[in-house]
């Protein structure tokens, strides 16, 4: 019993220092921006930026059993709060790509890595709000299709924040972190894949046992 305290004590500060991480790297992606917050170029780093550190990362890591925010919820509650956050970060995220896709106007969109990775991010963030939505109505009506809807949408949506996290990786080499050291952006890469590893590591446990379920 007192190991098993001193476990969720350990457990309970690893996920306390992924949510200064995440405040750390959520604080530098948009403070880089804002020196030149008259640019719509800026005002899509920062809204792309704020729809994954901190909306989206925390929207993932809401499920986990020792995340400090989760203290005195219900599963219900938990799930509500998943739900808003998340809506929340499709909505910055949706309205940061809108903001660029209008700045380059008559230019060629979807060209570079960082574009592109982007684009592939936006169509899989778009089918995992739906199939959020369709699972959760599917639950409501307690159909049995529940564990397949739950398990496609889980994966659709750990898809859609590796795929954030590595758009975001590829933007720190372009405009407007172009004026930071090599340093500073290879320290924010590494950072970013951390957190990305650390915060899905009770997804990939909860995909893994709902496959174990359906297997029996």
């Amino acid at each position: 019993m007192q190991e098993a305290g001193y476990l969720k004590c350990i457990r309970a500060v690893v996920n306390t220092f992924l949510h200064q991480l995440i405040a750390v790297i959520a604080v530098y992606n948009i403070w880089t921006p804002l020196l030149n917050s008259s640019s719509l170029l800026s005002w899509h780093v920062i809204l792309c930026s704020l729809g994954l550190f901190p909306l989206m990362a925390e929207g993932m890591i809401l499920f986990h059993k020792d995340n400090v925010y989760n203290t005195g919820l219900s599963e219900e509650g938990i799930k509500r709060n998943h739900v808003i956050v998340m809506v929340v970060s499709v909505v910055f995220i949706c309205g940061g790509v809108g903001i660029e896709i209008a700045r380059r106007g008559a230019e060629e969109h979807f060209v570079s890595a960082h574009a592109i990775v982007g684009l592939l991010c936006l169509i899989i963030l778009l089918l995992a709000t739906i199939s959020g939505a369709v699972t959760s109505i599917i639950q409501a009506l307690k159909t049995d299709y529940r564990p397949i809807a739950l398990l496609i949408h889980n994966i659709l949506g750990i898809l859609s924040y590796i795929f954030t996290v590595a758009s975001l990786c590829t933007g720190y080499f372009n405009t407007p972190f172009f004026f930071q050291s090599e340093e500073s952006k290879i320290g924010a890469t590494v950072v970013s894949v951390v957190i990305c590893l650390w915060s899905l590591v009770y997804s990939f446990i909860s995909i893994t046992n709902q496959i174990k379920q359906m297997i029996k």
